[in-house]
This record gives C-alpha cells, structure tokens and sequence, in this order.
C-alpha cells in the first residue's frame, strides 16, 4: 500500500512535512511548501481515469481528508 500524509509544521500553514510510505521502503519525510502541496493534490485528484486504463483496478478509492493535527 503506498500513502502520502501532509502535516502542517507551523501556525501560518506556510510549510508542510509530507510523509509517504511505501511497502518496500517504508517511510520517507521530507519538508514542502503549501505551494507544492496545492499542486500535489490538485494533479492527483484531477487524474482522469483514463490515465489510468493500464493499471490492475485498485481496490481502495483515492481518498483526501482534511484534519487538525490533534485528530491524529
């Protein structure tokens, strides 16, 4: 299963630490701009399908929430 979180790393959501993980390599962190988070996301959830058509069916949906850093 591969995830990528996005945390807040200050009070003016100006930085991000985004944390992606992957089966085989584990964790990786890295710190990036609400910039680049915008971008991430918008790219991500504006795939067409159809981009998609040679890939085996995912049996999990996309899926994209928004929390304050106490509700983890």
């Amino acid at each position: 299963m591969k995830r990528t979180q996005f945390i807040g790393v200050e009070d003016a959501g100006q930085r991000f630490q985004k944390r992606y993980f992957d089966d085989r390599l584990g964790w990786d962190e890295t710190i990036v701009s609400r910039r680049t988070v915008r971008n991430e996301l918008v790219n991500r959830l504006s795939r067409l399908s159809l981009d998609r058509i040679d890939e085996p069916p995912n049996a999990e949906p996309d899926t994209f929430r928004v929390m304050s850093l106490h509700q983890f």
